[in-house]
C-alpha cells in the first residue's frame, strides 16, 4: 500500500475510533447516573416505625408463562423467582390457548392463582382469576372502563418498557447488564398521569382498585441448548426475578389471616392494598390506614369524618395526600396523623426526598384510597 493511502487509512481509522468513543459518552453517563442513584438509595437512614395493625403480603399481578404462549417461562421458574424476591402470591393471567402445556402447580411458600387475560372486542383487556371473583381492566388509554370491573391497571411494566424499545435503550441495557442490572428499570420507567386521572375520576363515583401489572413474560433473550435439550448458555433480558423486584402489589390483611386465594382476591377487590415500586426501596415499615374510636381500617374502607389518617415510613419521604383527585396536603417526614374533615376519597402518593433527577416526581408508593362519608 502506498504511503499516502496508508496515511489516509490510518487517519480514517483514528477518526472512526474517536467518533465511536464519543458516541459511547451518553451510555457511560447513564451508567454513572445509575451509580449515583444506587448510592442515594443505599445512604438513606432507616428509622423505627410503629408496627402496622395489618399484615403486609406482597404479590404480583399479570404474569404469563409458555402455557399461554408469548413466553418461554415455566411455573417452576415463576415460583422460584417469587421465593427469591419475597413474593407471597402470584396472579397468573394466561392468554387462552389449546393445548395447555403445564399442569397447575402449588407451593407452600407461594400462592399461585390461575386466571387468564381476555381481549375485549370494543378494546382494552381484562385480567381475571379462574373463577372471575376479581377482574381488572388493562390497556385503557382510549377506552371507557366497564362498570363491572373491580380493578384498574394504572401501571404496566411491559408497556413502560415498550415505550422505550429502540436501539439507544438496548445499548443502555447492555451497559447496565455489565454494571448495575438492577438499576436499568429507571431508564425505562414512565408514569402515565392520564391513567391516574382516569382512576381519580372513577373513584369519585365508585370503588375501583388501582393496581400495577408486571405483565411478565420472560421471553426476551437468547438460550442455547443441545439437541437433547440440555441448556448450554442463557442471556435473559427480562427474567421473572427482575420483573417481580421492580413493582408489586401489597395487600393489607388482618393479623394472622392465611394467605389463601379467597383472602387475596378479596383484598384486591376491596382495595385493601397499595402499589410499591420495589426498585426504590423495601416498604417494610410503611403504613397507611384510618383510625377512629371504632378501630383501625385499611385502604378500601369507608369511614366517618371523626377519623384520622395514619402515615409512616421507614425513612423520610414526601407524603402527598390526594383528596378527590386534588392535592389535599403534603407532609415531609416519617410519621404523621392527619384528621379528615371532608367527605370524599383520600389516597396517598409517596415520593423520595431530594432524589436524583432520574426519579424526581416518580412515586415510590401509590395507595388505594379510604372513603369518608
Amino acid at each position: 500500500m502506498p504511503d499516502s493511502k496508508r496515511k489516509i487509512f490510518v487517519l480514517s481509522l483514528k477518526a472512526a475510533l474517536i467518533l465511536l468513543a464519543i458516541s459511547q459518552i451518553p451510555f457511560l453517563y447513564g451508567v454513572l447516573e445509575s451509580y449515583w442513584l444506587r448510592s442515594y438509595l443505599e445512604s438513606r437512614p432507616l428509622e423505627q416505625t410503629p408496627p402496622s395493625p395489618f399484615m403486609d403480603v406482597r404479590g404480583v399481578v399479570h404474569v404469563h408463562s409458555a402455557n399461554g404462549g408469548h413466553s418461554t417461562g415455566t411455573y417452576p421458574e415463576i415460583i422460584e423467582a417469587a421465593k427469591k424476591t419475597g413474593t407471597e402470591w402470584v396472579l397468573l393471567t394466561e392468554h387462552p390457548r389449546e393445548p395447555q402445556l403445564y399442569r397447575e402447580m402449588s407451593d407452600p411458600q407461594v400462592l399461585m392463582i390461575y386466571g387468564w387475560e381476555e381481549q375485549l372486542e370494543q378494546g382494552g383487556r381484562v385480567l381475571r382469576d379462574k373463577g372471575s371473583l376479581f377482574s381488572a381492566f388493562s390497556e385503557f388509554d382510549d377506552e371507557s372502563v366497564p362498570a363491572e370491573m373491580d380493578g384498574l391497571e394504572i401501571f404496566n411494566l411491559q408497556e413502560s418498557a415498550e415505550a422505550h424499545n429502540n436501539l439507544y435503550t438496548w445499548i443502555e441495557w447492555l451497559y447496565h447488564s455489565l454494571t448495575f442490572p438492577e438499576m436499568f428499570f429507571f431508564q425505562i420507567w414512565e408514569i402515565e398521569e392520564a391513567r391516574l386521572d382516569t382512576w381519580d375520576s372513577l373513584l369519585g363515583s365508585r370503588h375501583i382498585t388501582g393496581l400495577a401489572g408486571v405483565d411478565a413474560h420472560q421471553n426476551l433473550g437468547l438460550i442455547l441448548k443441545t439437541a437433547v435439550g440440555q441448556e448450554i448458555a442463557r442471556v435473559q433480558v427480562d427474567p421473572y426475578e427482575i420483573s417481580f423486584n421492580t413493582v408489586s402489589n401489597h395487600l393489607l390483611l388482618p393479623p394472622g389471616a392465611p394467605v389463601t386465594e379467597e383472602n387475596v382476591l378479596g383484598a384486591l377487590k376491596t382495595g385493601s392494598s397499595y402499589i410499591c415500586f420495589e426498585a426504590l426501596g423495601n416498604p417494610k415499615g410503611f403504613a397507611f390506614y384510618a383510625k377512629n374510636s371504632r378501630g383501625t381500617f385499611p385502604p378500601g374502607s369507608t369511614i366517618g369524618k371523626d377519623s384520622v389518617l395514619k402515615l409512616s415510613s421507614p425513612f423520610p419521604v414526601l407524603f402527598r395526600i390526594i383528596w378527590e383527585g386534588k392535592i389535599f396536603k403534603e407532609l415531609e417526614g416519617t410519621s404523621f396523623t392527619v384528621p379528615v374533615g371532608l367527605a370524599g376519597f383520600y389516597r396517598v402518593e409517596v415520593y423520595l426526598v431530594d432524589p436524583p433527577y432520574m426519579v424526581e416526581e416518580k412515586p415510590w408508593i401509590l395507595t388505594n384510597p379510604v372513603f369518608v362519608e
